[in-house]
């Protein structure tokens, strides 16, 4: 079966960390964008890997959560 990754990830169901590393991985995605309003520095052990097969990356961070 081909993983599709969600449209939202909330890190409840899935994690930000699988639907990336799965989507470089898996998918052979060689060009990545990502919008996302919180990205910690945590993720880049977790993905840094799969990022090194990327040819392209771009990341658009917003404000930091208020809660």
């Amino acid at each position: 079966m081909t993983y599709l990754p969600p449209d939202i990830i909330d890190n409840d169901g899935a994690s930000l960390a699988d639907a990336l590393t799965r989507s470089v991985s898996e998918m052979g995605q060689r060009r990545l964008d990502v919008a996302t309003g919180y990205f910690t520095p945590h993720v880049w052990s977790l993905v840094g890997k799969a990022f090194f097969q990327l040819n392209a990356f771009r990341l658009l961070l917003g404000e930091p959560p208020e809660i």
